[in-house]
């Protein structure tokens, strides 16, 4: 393997500190009392732009002492780089195969699982993507270890819709649909619970409805039913009667009776040939 080599003096950079350290210290102890007033305040802008001043000149200094320290950084990182590249290249070529390797294997894998996916829930209503486990195309997991996985998934299905069933409910169908999207039976019971409490709570407000009303109705005096009046049209005269008669008389009655009373009636008088025509009033 190849080693860099790098061969480096580390520059020494030198300067007058302490000379401008014990010359700041100086200027800056006759600060320390100053006191200005409304009358000064001229000369304290005066003084604050004089220390800022010296304050950019020192900062300037470092600014263009380090950029000559870098230069040479500079050139050695841009170097570097160039050996990166053509490194990279080669990993980029090798990387690519290795994922389309990978991809394939992952693919085939799947392959595999759907198959025993589908022998494993025939005629089931279970989606793949709701028992699928990610961590099933890693190559460490066997294909063995995934036909468990599926088979003790299956059997708490089973179990977890027989227990649905079980609750003997007349929503069953809509509990298991919401369990197949989730496979959450808790989510299946929790409905269940919640259409059973609104199903009593409505068949109570009926009966109590239903109690209300036969109570208003026990409590309603009895009326005797009230029979219509019924008018009798003239009856027609001999002359008028549809064939010749001996001995006959027209008359009116007046008839107040029930429309059963009536029938009873008219089927007297069609029994003994007595010709008779009605008009209700």
């Amino acid at each position: 393997m190849l080693e860099v080599l790098v061969k480096q003096e580390i520059g020494d950079i030198t300067f007058n500190f302490e000379e401008i350290k014990d010359n700041l210290a100086n200027q800056m102890e006759l600060y320390k009392d100053a006191t200005f007033s409304e009358d000064t305040k001229v000369q304290a802008k005066k003084e604050v732009a004089a220390l800022r001043k010296m304050e950019k000149a020192i900062d300037s200094k470092r600014k263009e002492v380090k950029s000559k320290c870098l230069e040479p950084y500079k050139a050695f990182e841009e170097k570097c780089n160039e050996l990166k590249e053509l490194i990279q290249e080669p990993i980029t070529l090798i990387d690519t195969q290795i994922k389309e390797f990978e991809k394939k294997r992952i693919e085939q894998k799947r392959m595999q699982i759907k198959k025993y996916f589908f022998e494993i829930f025939q005629g089931s209503s279970v989606m793949l993507e709701k028992v699928y486990n990610p961590k099933w195309e890693n190559a460490s997991f066997s294909m063995t270890k995934i036909q468990e996985e599926m088979e003790e998934t299956a059997e708490r299905i089973k179990k977890e819709l027989d227990s649905i069933e079980a609750m003997n409910t007349d929503c069953t169908e809509q509990a298991k649909t919401i369990y197949y999207e989730s496979l959450s039976v808790t989510d299946a019971i929790s409905y269940i619970t919640n259409y059973e409490k609104q199903k009593a709570k409505i068949l109570a407000n009926e009966q109590e409805k239903k109690a209300l009303q036969e109570r208003k109705k026990a409590q309603e005096p009895v009326r005797e039913p009230v029979s219509e009046p019924i008018k009798v049209e003239d009856a027609p005269n001999d002359e008028e009667l549809p064939f010749p008669q001996k001995n006959t008389k027209t008359v009116l009655y007046r008839v107040v009776a029930t429309q059963e009373e009536l029938k009873d009636v008219e089927l007297a008088f069609t029994s003994i040939g007595i010709e008779f025509s009605r008009k209700d009033i």
